[in-house]
């Protein structure tokens, strides 16, 4: 069962109401953010879908106010993570296993 299944009508309610407020308000800015992380839109894109799926698909929401930089910090982490694994797999493609 995954934890959003855990939460009531009222709480989906209130977490759909935050990250759509947050989108309408702020998407023009985490994008940005992303991009300057990114160097590209497509991916930067793709970051800022992960970080609200990652943040507002938890079973405790953020609060409204701290939103933004809950997300932030999701756009952060995951490119961090997939910047060293893009730099491990181009280490081992570079390596002779022979």
């Amino acid at each position: 069962m995954c934890d959003s299944d855990t939460r009531t009508g009222d709480e989906m309610d209130d977490w759909e109401h935050d990250m759509g407020e947050l989108v309408r308000t702020r998407h023009r800015a985490l994008l940005g953010y992303a991009h300057l992380l990114s160097g590209n839109v497509r991916d930067a894109e793709d970051l800022v879908q992960d970080a609200l799926v990652k943040v507002f698909s938890r079973k405790s929401a953020p609060q409204p106010h701290a939103a933004e930089a809950y997300v932030r910090r999701a756009i952060y982490t995951i490119y961090l993570d997939l910047y060293r694994r893009r730099t491990r797999w181009s280490r081992v493609r570079g390596c002779d296993f022979s």
